[in-house]
């Protein structure tokens, strides 16, 4: 939307493989960005703490909408 944030959704498989890679220590936010073009490190960081807080169980695409749902 115009003058919103636009998030473009990617697969859990996806975001698992990220953040996997991730935490092996070798690469950072910013270089698995530009590997997976992605256009920001913004939700490669959230991904990351999602997973860090709730396991597997953080990355699903259906958390996001339910946590906007409860700021409503």
């Amino acid at each position: 939307t115009y003058g919103g944030i636009f998030m473009a959704k990617y697969s859990t498989e996806f975001e698992k493989k990220i953040v996997a890679e991730y935490l092996k220590g070798n690469i950072g936010y910013g270089s698995l960005a530009k590997k997976y073009n992605i256009p920001s490190m913004n939700p490669i960081a959230t991904w990351v703490a999602a997973f860090q807080s709730l396991g597997t169980k953080g990355i699903s695409r259906s958390r996001q909408k339910k946590s906007l749902d409860r700021l409503q």
